[in-house]
This record gives C-alpha cells, structure tokens and sequence, in this order.
C-alpha cells in the first residue's frame, strides 16, 4: 500500500457542542489528503449544528442521542476500513493522522490508539495505567 493511498473515515459524535465541532472540523480539514469523508453524528436535533456543519466538506447524520453507539452508526456508513473516531471535543495534533496512518502499512494490525493529551499539553491517563506505565 503506497502512503498516499492510504486514507481514513473519520467520525464524530456531537451533542450540543458548536463551537467545539468547529474547531474539531477545521483542525481536520488541514489533513484533507489523509481523510476520505468527515462523517458528523448530531445526537442532539441542534440545528445550529447542522447549519454549522453545512459550510464544510462534511457528511450530516441527524439522530436520536445513541451515546457512544453513535460511533457503530457512523461506522456502518464509512467509506474507509479505517476509521478515526472522534468526540465532539476533540481532534488530533497536525500530523498525527498521517503517523497513525503509516501503522497500518502492517496489515496485520487492527487498531492504532493516540495518546490523549489535555489542553495544558498533559498526557491524561486511563484510570488503569500509572504514570510509570511506558508510551509510545
């Protein structure tokens, strides 16, 4: 598989997060040559939000609010055996989509896990790990 044809689905869960979606959006859209479709789950009827989201190169699933089963929705209807799954708070630091993306020239591999960083630029630990546990 050469580098540049590899692209993902990414998709979003929303729930009343406008301004968060946004910026979720527009961070993504500097990585278009990486992405195949944006896929934006609205779980909560805001048309704020789909009106938002009709400015942009972005898929629109209205639904009833599905919780994290929004996510098997959006999947379902990708285009791409690789997804990238998003809450509508978050969106990965440039260049993170295509060094994720690299992984999967190992076709035995299933799934790639970030790390998650909070806004201070923290690392933010699972529950279950301590802060000796090594990350790559």
């Amino acid at each position: 598989m050469k580098k540049k044809d590899l692209k993902l689905s990414v998709v979003i869960l929303n729930y009343n997060r406008l301004s968060e979606t946004e910026k979720e959006i527009k961070e993504l859209l500097k990585e278009k040559r990486f992405i195949s479709e944006i896929i934006l789950i609205e779980q909560a009827n805001n048309i704020s939000v789909v009106n938002m989201a009709k400015k942009y190169p972005v898929k629109i699933i209205r639904t009833q609010n599905l919780g994290l089963g929004g996510w098997n929705l959006g999947s379902s209807l990708a285009k791409s055996d690789i997804l990238l799954l998003l809450d509508d708070d978050s969106y990965p630091s440039f260049g993170a989509i295509e060094k994720g993306l690299l992984y999967f020239k190992n076709k035995s591999l299933g799934i790639v896990a970030p790390k998650i960083m909070n806004k201070n630029g923290q690392i933010q630990w699972p529950r279950f790990l301590d802060k000796k546990t090594e990350v790559a």
